[in-house]
């Protein structure tokens, strides 16, 4: 997966809004089909990023379509198959089941289009099913979590101590899984505190990248999923210990270190490259 700690959410409507990303820090724009366009804008949602890719599309590009099952997602895909650029990321909205997973995987290996795939969870029934999901295809990069969709279903609020279960749940799948789990935006953009306080408990139960609804958000996300010096340099000498063992398993300060640390080690120093 290419490394993220942030994902910029733009409506597929605003195309002034995607180029306006350029020159921000996010590493990943999504261009959005689903929430953020009203059912009647759907087609030119669509044009627009048809249009987009006649130009150019920012490294990091990201498409979230509309639910798989449904006719918008059927049109979604074939415009991003006509598309002259494909995105980098797909992310699929409501993801229940790790069938719908497996069958999107197939079709971008049989079309021989390199895009990878990120499923969204954001129902009781995605959680219960996160493991399966989270192993359902080559493709599959990452996890994604909605709390606005996830506390409709609930019938509760998205406060921090409702959502737990359901985070912890999902991370513990995607980590079971090997693949990178984002958390969902903080929808109070102009809250920096609570921001902060999001993205502090975010890291801290296993979290690697975390939506942005603003721009003004970035920064910040940024700065908490960054790795640290410190972990930077854990990183390093596991590579070069591993490297010079010239075997799957060795020690580093007396402690034995194998596949899943040189693993660790790789995705640490990929998210340290965003910065160079």
């Amino acid at each position: 997966m290419i490394p993220t700690r942030s994902v910029l959410i733009t409506p597929g409507t605003r195309l002034d809004r995607y180029f306006g990303t350029k020159n921000l820090a996010a590493d990943a724009v999504m261009f959005d089909f689903e929430d953020s366009v009203p059912l009647d804008n759907k087609d030119e949602a669509r044009r627009n990023w048809c249009s987009l890719t006649k130009t150019s599309v920012r490294r990091g590009s990201c498409v979230r379509m509309n639910s798989f099952s449904s006719p918008d997602g059927i049109r979604d895909l074939n415009c991003i198959f006509s598309a002259e650029v494909k995105p980098d990321l797909i992310f699929v909205p409501k993801t229940e089941s790790a069938a719908a997973i497996s069958l999107l995987g197939s079709i971008l290996e049989n079309a021989r289009v390199d895009t990878q795939i990120a499923a969204l969870v954001e129902t009781p029934m995605g959680i219960l099913n996160a493991p399966s999901i989270a192993s359902s295809s080559p493709r599959l990069t990452a996890l994604a979590f909605g709390t606005a969709d996830f506390s409709m279903a609930l019938g509760t609020g998205m406060d921090w101590e409702t959502m737990l279960p359901a985070r912890s749940a999902l991370i513990m799948a995607a980590k079971a899984a090997g693949v990178e789990v984002i958390d969902s935006p903080s929808f109070d953009f102009q809250n920096d505190l609570a921001l902060k306080e999001d993205c502090r408990r975010a890291k801290e139960i296993g979290f690697t990248a975390k939506f942005a609804i603003h721009p003004c958000q970035l920064n910040q996300i940024n700065e908490h999923f960054r790795p640290d010096d410190a972990t930077v340099e854990w990183a390093v000498r596991v590579l070069n210990a591993s490297t010079s063992a010239n075997t799957n398993i060795t020690t580093m300060d007396g402690m034995m270190i194998g596949p899943p640390f040189v693993k660790r080690a790789r995705v640490i120093l990929a998210a340290r490259e965003l910065e160079l």
